[in-house]
C-alpha cells in the first residue's frame, strides 16, 4: 500500500517537474522572472512540496538560479553560457559519430533514416516547431550511436539549456534551408561509414547554430525581456 502511495507521489513530482521545465523552455516565463512557490502551486493545483522538488531539479539542470534569501529565478543566459554549451555538444556529438560504426545496428540505421525523413517532412511543410522537435530527436539518436548511457543523460541535460532558443537559430529562411542540407549530409555520411565527413559537417552545423543563438541573446529583443534580479 505504501509502495503504491510512494509511486503516486513520485509520479506527481515528475509531472510537476516536466510541466515547469516545458514552460520554461517554451518561454512561458521571462528570463530572470521570480518563480514563486505559492503562485506555481496554485497554477498547477498542487502543494508547495512538489514545486520545491521541481525547482531543485531545474536548478540542477541549469534552467533556474536559486539566490539565498531571494528566491528562484529563470536563468538569464549569456553568450559565454551558450558558447560553453555548444562546445560541450560538439565534444559529445563528435565522439558519438566517431564511435557510431561499432553501434550502428540495422535497427538504428532504420531509426536514424526514419528520423531524417520526418525532419524533411516538417521542413517541406514549413513547420518550424515540429522541425525543431525532429531535429532534437535526430541529434539524440546520433548521441545514442556512441553507446554510452551516461553521455546520453548528460546530453539531454545540456540540450535543455538551449531549448528555449532553438527557434532563433532557424528564423531566417536561408538558415532553415541550410539546416536541412546539413542534416542530410550528417546522416548520409554516418550511414555510409564516413565518420570524418559526418563529424566535419556536424561541427560546422553546430557552429552556425551557436552563432545564431548568441546573436539573439545579445540582442535588444532578448535583453528587453530579462527581469533584473540584483536589486
Amino acid at each position: 500500500m505504501f509502495g503504491n502511495r510512494n509511486n503516486l507521489v513520485t509520479t506527481m513530482q515528475d509531472q510537476v517537474y516536466q510541466i515547469l521545465k516545458s514552460e520554461i523552455c517554451d518561454g512561458t516565463y521571462s528570463p530572470g522572472q521570480w518563480l514563486q512557490e505559492k503562485e506555481l502551486a496554485e497554477h498547477l493545483h498542487v502543494s508547495r512540496s512538489p514545486i520545491r522538488d521541481a525547482l531543485r531539479k531545474l536548478s540542477n539542470d541549469g534552467l533556474v538560479d536559486t539566490i539565498p534569501n531571494k528566491g528562484t529565478f529563470v536563468r538569464v543566459f549569456t553568450a559565454k553560457d551558450i558558447d560553453e554549451v555548444f562546445e560541450f555538444r560538439v565534444l559529445l556529438e563528435s565522439q558519438a559519430i566517431r564511435k557510431s560504426p561499432r553501434f550502428l545496428t540495422p535497427e538504428r540505421k532504420k531509426a536514424i533514416a526514419g528520423c531524417l525523413e520526418n525532419l524533411k517532412k516538417t521542413y517541406q511543410s514549413n513547420d518550424l516547431k515540429n522541425y525543431i522537435e525532429q531535429d532534437t530527436a535526430l541529434h539524440s539518436l546520433i548521441i545514442s550511436l556512441g553507446g554510452n548511457s551516461l553521455i546520453e543523460s548528460t546530453y539531454d541535460k545540456i540540450h535543455s539549456i538551449i531549448q528555449p532558443f532553438r527557434i532563433y537559430s532557424l528564423v531566417s529562411r536561408q538558415r532553415f534551408d541550410e539546416s536541412i542540407v546539413e542534416h542530410e549530409g550528417i546522416v548520409s555520411n554516418i550511414l555510409a561509414g564516413d565518420v570524418e565527413k559526418a563529424e566535419e559537417i556536424n561541427r560546422s552545423h553546430l557552429a552556425l547554430a551557436k552563432g545564431k543563438v548568441i546573436e539573439y541573446i545579445t540582442s535588444k529583443e532578448y535583453l528587453s525581456k530579462c527581469i533584473r534580479t540584483d536589486s
